[in-house]
Protein backbone atom coordinates (compact mmCIF):
# COMPACT_ATOMS: atom_id res chain seq x y z
CA UNK A 1 0.00 0.00 0.00
CA UNK A 2 1.61 3.49 -0.90
CA UNK A 3 1.69 5.93 1.78
CA UNK A 4 -0.38 9.27 2.05
CA UNK A 5 1.39 12.40 1.19
CA UNK A 6 1.62 14.25 4.50
CA UNK A 7 0.54 17.58 4.77
CA UNK A 8 3.15 19.62 6.36
CA UNK A 9 4.94 23.31 7.26
CA UNK A 10 7.66 24.24 8.02
CA UNK A 11 8.52 24.63 11.93
CA UNK A 12 8.44 28.42 13.76
CA UNK A 13 11.37 27.59 15.43
CA UNK A 14 13.95 27.29 12.64
CA UNK A 15 17.06 28.85 11.92
CA UNK A 16 18.70 28.98 8.08
CA UNK A 17 22.03 30.06 7.62
CA UNK A 18 23.63 30.33 4.10
CA UNK A 19 27.32 29.40 5.26
CA UNK A 20 30.52 30.84 3.37
CA UNK A 21 31.50 27.32 1.66
CA UNK A 22 28.06 27.37 -0.44
CA UNK A 23 26.48 25.07 1.68
CA UNK A 24 23.60 26.30 4.66
CA UNK A 25 23.06 25.67 8.28
CA UNK A 26 20.04 24.41 9.63
CA UNK A 27 18.82 24.84 13.41
CA UNK A 28 15.45 23.93 15.53
CA UNK A 29 14.94 25.82 19.00
CA UNK A 30 12.04 23.13 19.32
CA UNK A 31 14.21 20.00 19.21
CA UNK A 32 17.76 21.66 19.38
CA UNK A 33 18.61 19.66 16.07
CA UNK A 34 21.30 21.18 14.21
CA UNK A 35 22.62 20.23 10.44
CA UNK A 36 24.83 21.56 7.55
CA UNK A 37 23.01 21.25 3.82
CA UNK A 38 25.07 20.20 1.47
CA UNK A 39 25.38 21.64 -1.82
CA UNK A 40 23.52 18.75 -3.74
CA UNK A 41 20.58 18.94 -0.93
CA UNK A 42 20.20 22.77 -1.05
CA UNK A 43 17.60 23.15 -3.93
CA UNK A 44 15.21 20.00 -2.03
CA UNK A 45 15.31 21.39 1.50
CA UNK A 46 14.49 24.90 0.42
CA UNK A 47 11.60 23.40 -1.42
CA UNK A 48 10.24 21.34 1.59
CA UNK A 49 10.87 24.76 3.67
CA UNK A 50 8.51 26.30 1.11
CA UNK A 51 5.83 23.87 2.30
CA UNK A 52 4.55 24.19 -1.62
CA UNK A 53 3.88 20.79 -1.82
CA UNK A 54 3.07 17.44 0.08
CA UNK A 55 6.14 14.71 0.61
CA UNK A 56 5.60 10.83 1.00
CA UNK A 57 7.06 9.42 4.48
CA UNK A 58 9.33 7.30 2.42
CA UNK A 59 11.05 9.93 1.40
CA UNK A 60 14.29 9.91 3.05
CA UNK A 61 15.04 13.55 3.03
CA UNK A 62 11.79 14.83 3.76
CA UNK A 63 11.51 11.93 6.46
CA UNK A 64 14.69 13.37 8.24
CA UNK A 65 13.63 16.71 8.48
CA UNK A 66 10.39 15.67 9.86
CA UNK A 67 12.14 13.44 12.39
CA UNK A 68 14.28 16.70 13.31
CA UNK A 69 11.28 18.34 13.71
CA UNK A 70 12.40 20.98 10.55
CA UNK A 71 8.70 20.29 9.12
CA UNK A 72 5.87 19.32 11.37
CA UNK A 73 2.34 18.19 10.64
CA UNK A 74 -0.15 20.76 8.88
CA UNK A 75 -2.27 20.38 12.47
CA UNK A 76 0.41 20.50 14.84
CA UNK A 77 0.33 23.44 17.52
CA UNK A 78 3.69 23.25 18.53
CA UNK A 79 3.04 25.90 21.13
CA UNK A 80 0.91 23.55 22.74
CA UNK A 81 4.00 20.95 22.33
CA UNK A 82 6.31 23.05 24.54
CA UNK A 83 3.57 24.64 27.08
CA UNK A 84 2.62 20.82 28.01
CA UNK A 85 6.38 19.56 27.94
CA UNK A 86 7.14 22.53 30.64
CA UNK A 87 4.31 22.11 32.64
CA UNK A 88 4.26 18.31 33.15
CA UNK A 89 7.87 18.49 33.70
CA UNK A 90 7.68 21.78 36.25
CA UNK A 91 4.92 20.06 37.82
CA UNK A 92 6.03 16.59 38.36
CA UNK A 93 5.21 15.07 41.53
CA UNK A 94 7.93 12.21 41.31
CA UNK A 95 10.71 14.75 41.15
CA UNK A 96 12.42 16.71 43.99
CA UNK A 97 15.70 18.33 43.70
CA UNK A 98 16.68 20.53 47.49
CA UNK A 99 19.42 23.15 47.38
CA UNK A 100 20.66 22.86 51.03
CA UNK A 101 23.18 26.06 52.56
CA UNK A 102 24.39 24.10 55.21
CA UNK A 103 26.05 27.79 56.89
CA UNK A 104 25.91 31.14 55.58
CA UNK A 105 30.21 31.15 56.30
CA UNK A 106 32.41 31.26 53.84
CA UNK A 107 36.84 31.19 53.84
CA UNK A 108 36.36 32.90 51.09
CA UNK A 109 36.45 36.87 50.10
CA UNK A 110 35.19 37.11 46.48
CA UNK A 111 34.62 40.71 45.51
CA UNK A 112 31.58 39.62 42.98
CA UNK A 113 30.12 36.75 45.38
CA UNK A 114 26.37 37.61 45.83
CA UNK A 115 25.81 36.55 49.23
CA UNK A 116 24.04 39.32 50.93
CA UNK A 117 25.61 39.50 53.90
CA UNK A 118 27.86 36.71 55.64
CA UNK A 119 26.60 35.40 58.89
CA UNK A 120 28.74 33.10 61.31
CA UNK A 121 26.03 30.80 61.26
CA UNK A 122 25.41 26.98 60.69
CA UNK A 123 22.46 24.84 59.58
CA UNK A 124 21.02 23.10 62.96
CA UNK A 125 19.73 19.96 64.27
CA UNK A 126 16.99 20.74 64.11
CA UNK A 127 16.96 21.98 60.58
CA UNK A 128 18.36 18.58 59.34
CA UNK A 129 15.91 16.96 60.94
CA UNK A 130 13.11 18.80 59.53
CA UNK A 131 14.61 18.12 56.15
CA UNK A 132 15.02 14.59 56.59
CA UNK A 133 11.20 14.37 57.47
CA UNK A 134 10.45 16.25 54.20
CA UNK A 135 12.55 13.47 52.03
CA UNK A 136 10.93 11.06 53.96
CA UNK A 137 7.82 12.44 53.76
CA UNK A 138 8.50 12.72 49.54
CA UNK A 139 9.25 8.79 49.08
CA UNK A 140 6.50 8.05 51.32
CA UNK A 141 4.00 9.88 48.85
CA UNK A 142 5.43 8.48 45.59
CA UNK A 143 6.24 4.68 46.57
CA UNK A 144 4.00 2.93 44.26
CA UNK A 145 5.01 5.08 41.94
CA UNK A 146 7.13 3.31 38.93
CA UNK A 147 9.66 6.04 39.56
CA UNK A 148 10.79 8.67 41.98
CA UNK A 149 14.02 10.88 41.81
CA UNK A 150 15.58 12.99 44.75
CA UNK A 151 18.49 15.25 43.59
CA UNK A 152 20.41 16.86 46.49
CA UNK A 153 22.94 20.02 45.96
CA UNK A 154 24.79 21.19 48.55
CA UNK A 155 25.58 25.09 48.74
CA UNK A 156 27.14 27.61 50.86
CA UNK A 157 28.83 29.81 52.20
CA UNK A 158 31.40 27.22 51.98
CA UNK A 159 29.43 23.95 52.84
CA UNK A 160 32.82 22.20 53.12
CA UNK A 161 33.41 23.85 56.71
CA UNK A 162 30.51 21.63 58.05
CA UNK A 163 31.29 19.07 55.88
CA UNK A 164 31.18 16.58 58.78
CA UNK A 165 27.33 17.30 59.44
CA UNK A 166 26.85 16.62 55.17
CA UNK A 167 28.47 13.44 55.22
CA UNK A 168 26.38 12.47 58.77
CA UNK A 169 23.32 13.59 56.96
CA UNK A 170 24.00 11.91 53.61
CA UNK A 171 24.52 8.24 55.40
CA UNK A 172 21.11 8.63 57.50
CA UNK A 173 19.35 9.42 53.59
CA UNK A 174 21.46 6.80 51.81
CA UNK A 175 20.45 4.24 55.05
CA UNK A 176 16.31 5.79 54.36
CA UNK A 177 16.53 5.11 50.86
CA UNK A 178 17.06 1.27 51.16
CA UNK A 179 13.57 1.24 52.09
CA UNK A 180 12.36 2.85 48.98
CA UNK A 181 14.02 0.25 45.70
CA UNK A 182 12.02 2.97 43.02
CA UNK A 183 14.10 5.89 44.03
CA UNK A 184 16.47 7.30 42.15
CA UNK A 185 19.31 10.01 44.20
CA UNK A 186 22.39 11.67 43.43
CA UNK A 187 23.74 14.46 45.01
CA UNK A 188 26.20 17.12 44.37
CA UNK A 189 28.25 20.07 45.81
CA UNK A 190 29.45 23.40 45.04
CA UNK A 191 32.82 24.24 46.65
CA UNK A 192 35.33 26.60 46.30
CA UNK A 193 37.77 23.48 46.71
CA UNK A 194 40.56 25.02 48.76
CA UNK A 195 39.38 22.42 51.54
CA UNK A 196 38.81 19.38 49.12
CA UNK A 197 41.74 17.13 49.97
CA UNK A 198 41.51 13.74 48.03
CA UNK A 199 40.86 12.18 51.88
CA UNK A 200 37.71 14.45 51.99
CA UNK A 201 36.20 13.82 48.66
CA UNK A 202 36.68 10.20 49.68
CA UNK A 203 34.19 10.53 52.21
CA UNK A 204 31.91 12.74 50.35
CA UNK A 205 31.85 10.16 47.82
CA UNK A 206 31.49 7.50 49.99
CA UNK A 207 28.69 8.84 51.08
CA UNK A 208 26.88 9.50 48.07
CA UNK A 209 28.43 12.93 47.07
CA UNK A 210 28.99 11.81 42.78
CA UNK A 211 29.08 15.05 41.46
CA UNK A 212 31.65 18.39 42.28
CA UNK A 213 32.16 21.41 41.23
CA UNK A 214 34.86 24.23 41.81
CA UNK A 215 35.72 27.71 40.40
CA UNK A 216 38.45 29.00 39.27
CA UNK A 217 39.12 32.69 38.05
CA UNK A 218 41.62 31.43 35.06
CA UNK A 219 44.95 30.43 36.34
CA UNK A 220 46.90 31.60 39.60
CA UNK A 221 47.45 34.89 38.20
CA UNK A 222 44.38 36.16 38.05
CA UNK A 223 42.42 33.93 40.55
CA UNK A 224 44.49 35.09 43.17
CA UNK A 225 43.63 38.35 43.06
CA UNK A 226 40.15 37.52 43.22
CA UNK A 227 39.15 34.28 45.16
CA UNK A 228 41.22 35.12 48.04
CA UNK A 229 41.21 33.95 51.42
CA UNK A 230 41.17 37.09 54.42
CA UNK A 231 43.79 38.96 54.03
CA UNK A 232 44.49 38.28 50.17
CA UNK A 233 45.97 35.36 50.78
CA UNK A 234 46.22 32.71 47.73
CA UNK A 235 44.52 29.83 46.70
CA UNK A 236 44.74 28.84 43.30
CA UNK A 237 47.56 26.23 43.91
CA UNK A 238 45.72 24.84 46.54
CA UNK A 239 42.51 23.99 44.95
CA UNK A 240 44.59 22.94 41.63
CA UNK A 241 46.62 20.62 43.55
CA UNK A 242 43.35 18.98 45.61
CA UNK A 243 41.99 18.13 41.63
CA UNK A 244 44.83 16.78 40.73
CA UNK A 245 45.61 14.67 43.87
CA UNK A 246 41.81 13.61 43.12
CA UNK A 247 42.55 12.64 39.89
CA UNK A 248 45.81 10.97 40.84
CA UNK A 249 44.26 8.62 43.81
CA UNK A 250 40.53 8.27 42.98
CA UNK A 251 39.81 4.69 42.17
CA UNK A 252 39.39 4.27 38.20
CA UNK A 253 36.05 3.02 38.26
CA UNK A 254 34.91 5.40 40.95
CA UNK A 255 31.95 7.26 39.25
CA UNK A 256 31.56 10.81 40.06
CA UNK A 257 31.54 13.80 37.85
CA UNK A 258 34.06 16.49 38.45
CA UNK A 259 33.32 20.07 37.03
CA UNK A 260 35.75 23.26 36.71
CA UNK A 261 33.89 26.44 36.18
CA UNK A 262 35.85 29.30 35.13
CA UNK A 263 35.16 33.01 35.55
CA UNK A 264 36.38 35.01 33.46
CA UNK A 265 36.02 38.88 33.72
CA UNK A 266 36.98 41.25 30.42
CA UNK A 267 40.39 41.24 31.47
CA UNK A 268 40.97 37.71 32.33
CA UNK A 269 39.79 35.90 29.08
CA UNK A 270 43.69 35.11 28.92
CA UNK A 271 43.61 33.51 32.05
CA UNK A 272 40.85 31.58 31.19
CA UNK A 273 43.07 30.57 28.07
CA UNK A 274 45.59 29.48 30.00
CA UNK A 275 43.44 27.74 32.46
CA UNK A 276 41.65 25.52 29.70
CA UNK A 277 45.74 24.80 28.80
CA UNK A 278 46.37 23.10 32.05
CA UNK A 279 42.87 21.65 31.89
CA UNK A 280 43.84 19.99 28.64
CA UNK A 281 47.36 18.77 29.57
CA UNK A 282 46.43 17.50 33.46
CA UNK A 283 43.18 16.43 33.64
CA UNK A 284 41.02 16.34 30.38
CA UNK A 285 42.27 12.41 29.72
CA UNK A 286 39.96 11.39 32.65
CA UNK A 287 36.50 11.87 31.16
CA UNK A 288 34.98 12.17 34.69
CA UNK A 289 36.55 15.67 34.59
CA UNK A 290 35.11 18.58 32.79
CA UNK A 291 35.79 22.17 32.24
CA UNK A 292 33.29 25.36 31.21
CA UNK A 293 33.07 29.19 31.42
CA UNK A 294 30.80 31.81 32.54
CA UNK A 295 31.19 35.36 32.79
CA UNK A 296 31.39 37.37 36.24
CA UNK A 297 27.54 38.61 36.90
CA UNK A 298 26.64 41.71 37.91
CA UNK A 299 25.04 40.67 41.56
CA UNK A 300 24.69 43.89 43.94
CA UNK A 301 24.68 43.27 47.63
CA UNK A 302 24.57 45.54 50.86
CA UNK A 303 28.38 44.95 50.99
CA UNK A 304 29.11 46.62 47.82
CA UNK A 305 32.17 44.86 47.01
CA UNK A 306 31.47 43.77 43.64
CA UNK A 307 32.65 47.57 42.82
CA UNK A 308 36.45 46.37 42.92
CA UNK A 309 35.61 44.78 39.39
CA UNK A 310 31.86 46.33 38.33
CA UNK A 311 34.04 48.19 34.96
CA UNK A 312 35.55 45.05 34.36
CA UNK A 313 32.17 42.86 34.10
CA UNK A 314 31.03 42.13 30.50
CA UNK A 315 28.24 43.15 28.86
CA UNK A 316 25.35 40.23 28.26
CA UNK A 317 26.14 39.84 24.45
CA UNK A 318 30.12 40.95 25.11
CA UNK A 319 29.94 37.92 27.21
CA UNK A 320 27.89 34.93 25.95
CA UNK A 321 30.02 35.61 22.88
CA UNK A 322 33.36 35.04 24.89
CA UNK A 323 31.62 32.42 26.58
CA UNK A 324 30.76 30.46 23.28
CA UNK A 325 34.07 31.05 22.25
CA UNK A 326 35.69 29.28 25.26
CA UNK A 327 33.15 26.65 25.42
CA UNK A 328 34.10 25.49 21.97
CA UNK A 329 37.95 25.49 22.85
CA UNK A 330 36.90 22.59 25.04
CA UNK A 331 35.43 20.12 22.51
CA UNK A 332 38.14 18.63 21.15
CA UNK A 333 39.13 17.70 24.78
CA UNK A 334 35.59 16.95 27.14
CA UNK A 335 32.12 16.03 26.00
CA UNK A 336 31.32 19.30 28.05
CA UNK A 337 27.86 17.91 28.19
CA UNK A 338 26.82 20.90 30.79
CA UNK A 339 23.73 22.94 31.57
CA UNK A 340 21.82 25.68 29.24
CA UNK A 341 24.97 25.37 26.82
CA UNK A 342 25.59 23.31 24.21
CA UNK A 343 28.68 23.91 22.55
CA UNK A 344 27.73 26.27 21.19
CA UNK A 345 24.03 26.50 20.88
CA UNK A 346 21.77 25.99 23.41
CA UNK A 347 19.04 23.42 23.82
CA UNK A 348 15.87 22.93 24.90
CA UNK A 349 15.20 23.42 28.16
CA UNK A 350 12.08 22.90 30.17
CA UNK A 351 12.79 25.59 32.40
CA UNK A 352 15.40 28.51 32.80
CA UNK A 353 16.45 27.27 36.17
CA UNK A 354 15.21 24.31 38.29
CA UNK A 355 13.72 27.04 40.55
CA UNK A 356 10.29 27.01 38.79
CA UNK A 357 9.47 23.45 39.32
CA UNK A 358 7.04 22.39 42.35
CA UNK A 359 9.29 20.59 44.42
CA UNK A 360 12.78 22.13 43.76
CA UNK A 361 13.95 24.76 47.20
CA UNK A 362 16.27 25.99 48.35
CA UNK A 363 16.67 25.82 52.07
CA UNK A 364 18.30 27.98 54.40
CA UNK A 365 20.35 26.81 57.84
CA UNK A 366 17.40 27.81 59.75
CA UNK A 367 14.67 26.55 57.31
CA UNK A 368 13.82 30.01 55.23
CA UNK A 369 13.22 28.63 51.78
CA UNK A 370 14.29 30.37 48.87
CA UNK A 371 14.26 30.02 44.86
CA UNK A 372 17.03 31.56 43.78
CA UNK A 373 20.15 31.28 44.60
CA UNK A 374 21.58 34.35 44.29
CA UNK A 375 18.71 36.01 46.64
CA UNK A 376 19.31 33.89 49.96
CA UNK A 377 19.91 35.05 53.56
CA UNK A 378 17.86 37.75 53.15
CA UNK A 379 14.36 36.41 55.15
CA UNK A 380 12.40 39.47 53.01
CA UNK A 381 13.23 37.32 49.97
CA UNK A 382 12.20 34.18 51.67
CA UNK A 383 9.70 32.57 49.23
CA UNK A 384 8.19 30.16 52.42
CA UNK A 385 9.51 28.15 55.42
CA UNK A 386 10.30 24.24 56.25
CA UNK A 387 8.01 23.45 59.61
CA UNK A 388 8.54 20.66 62.23
CA UNK A 389 6.39 18.15 60.18
CA UNK A 390 8.85 18.29 57.24
CA UNK A 391 6.49 20.57 55.27
CA UNK A 392 6.96 23.58 53.25
CA UNK A 393 4.52 26.29 53.92
CA UNK A 394 4.96 28.77 50.56
CA UNK A 395 4.14 32.33 51.21
CA UNK A 396 2.87 35.08 48.84
CA UNK A 397 6.52 35.92 47.54
CA UNK A 398 6.56 32.43 45.40
CA UNK A 399 4.06 33.76 43.08
CA UNK A 400 6.80 35.00 40.83
CA UNK A 401 9.11 31.67 41.15
CA UNK A 402 6.58 28.68 40.70
CA UNK A 403 4.83 29.74 37.88
CA UNK A 404 6.23 29.27 34.49
CA UNK A 405 5.78 31.98 31.70
CA UNK A 406 2.75 30.55 30.15
CA UNK A 407 1.17 30.91 34.04
CA UNK A 408 2.72 34.42 34.29
CA UNK A 409 0.60 35.45 31.48
CA UNK A 410 -1.54 37.59 33.56
CA UNK A 411 0.99 38.97 36.05
CA UNK A 412 3.54 39.64 33.03
CA UNK A 413 0.92 40.76 30.65
CA UNK A 414 3.27 41.82 27.39
CA UNK A 415 6.52 40.50 28.21
CA UNK A 416 4.99 37.03 28.51
CA UNK A 417 3.46 37.29 25.35
CA UNK A 418 6.69 38.57 23.92
CA UNK A 419 8.12 35.47 25.15
CA UNK A 420 6.00 32.83 24.01
CA UNK A 421 5.90 33.88 20.71
CA UNK A 422 10.01 34.06 20.44
CA UNK A 423 11.13 31.62 18.11
CA UNK A 424 14.04 30.98 21.30
CA UNK A 425 11.23 30.61 23.77
CA UNK A 426 12.22 26.80 24.19
CA UNK A 427 15.98 27.51 24.85
CA UNK A 428 15.06 30.35 27.86
CA UNK A 429 11.44 29.57 28.90
CA UNK A 430 11.26 33.38 29.57
CA UNK A 431 14.36 33.50 30.93
CA UNK A 432 15.95 34.33 34.47
CA UNK A 433 13.04 35.54 36.66
CA UNK A 434 15.74 37.22 38.98
CA UNK A 435 16.66 39.24 36.03
CA UNK A 436 13.55 40.31 35.31
CA UNK A 437 12.40 41.43 38.37
CA UNK A 438 15.11 43.38 38.78
CA UNK A 439 14.92 45.00 35.44
CA UNK A 440 11.69 45.27 34.74
CA UNK A 441 11.90 44.11 31.05
CA UNK A 442 12.33 40.48 29.62
CA UNK A 443 16.41 38.90 30.20
CA UNK A 444 17.36 37.90 27.07
CA UNK A 445 20.23 35.64 27.15
CA UNK A 446 20.15 34.28 23.99
CA UNK A 447 19.27 36.76 20.33
CA UNK A 448 19.01 36.00 17.16
CA UNK A 449 22.18 37.30 16.07
CA UNK A 450 24.35 35.23 19.07
CA UNK A 451 22.17 32.00 17.27
CA UNK A 452 23.30 33.03 13.62
CA UNK A 453 27.27 33.40 15.41
CA UNK A 454 26.74 30.48 16.98
CA UNK A 455 25.82 28.84 14.07
CA UNK A 456 28.71 30.06 11.96
CA UNK A 457 30.93 28.68 15.07
CA UNK A 458 29.41 25.09 14.60
CA UNK A 459 30.20 24.97 10.86
CA UNK A 460 33.70 25.90 11.30
CA UNK A 461 33.86 22.94 13.63
CA UNK A 462 32.60 20.55 11.58
CA UNK A 463 33.86 21.87 8.39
Amino acid sequence: MQNASIVYKPSYYNYLLDNSDGTQIIYNTKTGAIDIVENENKDKVKEILAGKQKYNSEDDLFAYMMEQGYVVEMEKNEIDDIREWSETANNAENIANLTILPTETCNFTCPYCFIYTFRDRHMTEEVYDNIFKYIRNFFEKNKEKEFCYLGLSWFGGEPLLVSKQIIKFMYRVLELKKQYPNVTMKSEITTNGYLLTYELFKRLLDAGIDKYQVTLDGDAENHDKLRTLSGKRPTFNTIYNNVLSIKEKADKDAQFIFVIRGNFLRSSVKNCEKLLQMYKQDLSDDKRFRIYFRPVYNFETDRNDISQVESDICGEVEGVEIQNRLSISTLDETENVLEKVSNPLPMPTQAWCTSIKHNAHIIGYDGAIFSCDTMIVEKDKAIGTLNNEGNIILNENAEIWKKSIFESQERLGEMAEECIKCRLLPVCMGGCNRARLMSGKNPCFWTDELIYSAMKSYAEMYA
